[in-house]
């Protein structure tokens, strides 16, 4: 049996949650008849949110539904409400939320959740938790230490739970710095840690991210944004011709380094007020592969443009520049113009599909200050059509 909407996928589902009370906070597609979830209870963080997933075929649904204790089956829409860490293929995380201090911060069902460890007398920690047998190489990885970048240390493995703890990573985001001459401080400290990240041996088993695979990304989540109705036909049509432009024009590197594959102002924490003493660190290291040091690189001035179509005006311009100049300062060799140019074209029509998954926050700025709506989706595509400006912004700044 098929789950009933109304229209594109996406704005069925959207219209079945506010029928129940709930808005649709943020989706991640899984395939055309699959998508995860995060609806909102209300206005505000965590945990006025709760996980979930819809499947286009009903009889999905109410099997996991039936699989989860504490699932929530929505009848007719395909849809089911995981609270509080429900989910039969993360069997170790209803244990550990009920650990005293426990407290979910992000869920994915099926695939991953992140869990806060606050527990009394003791420093905070963070668990990961995975499907069962998975956790070592995730651990493998987390265990990284590339030389003069600090990492949260890996402090405990449960393979058979899916369960790696490490410890906490003190600092702020470099999103939640509020002075502007700290952001441009923050930013450069950025640029020299991802040098030192790209001139870093890879860890054991690292995979190789060609130029075929970036575009390969980019036009997985095109075409699933096309399909379940996060983007218009049109739009993904030209974007997708863009995107074999600018695979096109990027040419392969010159000497493959070790990337971060996920870099943005979310990942790096920041210690420390005076660019003498500031310490930075960077979390997620779940990614890291060997490529073209022009897909982070691109991947972070993408985001920074997407910052300044959220509203955040500081995170253009000059920090792009200074991020650029402590990138270089610290041994990085710049990719030809073209190749920067081409992989923030890149990153930003990935983007843009991404995006479309994140409606516009109903409760005000404050409410989902990461939300995407329609102009922030539109200024992702008008980047990724022609991410020229936003290069030479950066470098001339």
């Amino acid at each position: 049996m098929t789950a009933t909407t109304r229209g594109p996928a996406l704005l069925g589902i959207r219209a079945d949650l506010l029928s129940h009370g709930l808005g649709l906070r943020r989706a991640w597609p899984r395939s055309p008849e699959h998508l995860l979830l995060h609806a909102a209870a209300g206005h505000g963080e965590p945990p006025g949110w709760t996980a979930g997933q819809w499947f286009a075929d009903e009889g999905r649904a109410a099997d996991v539904a039936r699989r989860c204790a504490r699932a929530q089956h929505l009848p007719g829409t395909g849809v089911v409400l995981q609270p509080a860490g429900a989910d039969h293929r993360l069997p170790g995380l209803p244990t550990l939320l009920q650990w005293p201090g426990a407290r979910l911060v992000a869920h994915r069902p099926g695939r991953r959740a992140v869990v806060r460890l606050d527990r009394p007398g003791t420093d905070p920690h963070w668990a990961k938790v995975v499907r069962p047998g998975r956790a070592a190489g995730l651990a493998r990885t987390a265990s990284w230490r590339p030389a003069g970048v600090t990492v949260p240390e890996v402090l405990d493995v449960d393979e058979a739970t899916g369960i790696v703890v490490t410890a906490d990573l003190p600092g702020t985001t470099l999103r939640a710095l509020a002075s502007a001459d700290d952001r441009v401080a923050a930013w450069r400290a950025t640029g020299a840690m991802l040098a030192r990240v790209h001139a870093a041996p890879a860890p054991e088993g690292a995979p190789v991210h060609a130029l075929d695979d970036e575009v390969a990304v980019s036009v997985r989540w095109l075409r699933l944004a096309r399909s379940l109705g996060a983007l218009p036909p049109w739009a993904v049509a030209r974007l997708e011709g863009v995107v074999v432009e600018h695979a096109a024009a990027a040419g392969a590197p010159a000497v493959p380094v070790t990337l971060h594959r996920d870099l943005h102002d979310g990942q790096v924490l920041v210690r420390g007020t005076r660019e003498c003493d500031m310490g930075v660190g960077v979390l997620d290291l779940d990614l890291v592969a060997r490529g073209d040091a022009a897909v982070d690189l691109g991947n972070v001035l993408a985001h920074l443009v997407l910052r300044a179509l959220q509203g955040d005006t500081a995170a253009a311009g000059e920090t792009a520049w200074a991020f650029l100049e402590g990138y270089r300062g610290a041994g990085g060799a710049l990719p030809a113009d073209r190749s920067l140019t081409a992989h923030v074209g890149l990153a930003a029509a990935r983007l843009a599909a991404v995006y479309g998954f994140r409606p516009a926050a109903a409760g005000g700025p404050g409410d989902d200050p990461d939300a995407g709506g329609a102009r922030v989706v539109a200024g992702l595509v008008a980047l990724a059509l022609d991410p020229r400006p936003a290069v030479l912004a950066a470098a001339r700044a």
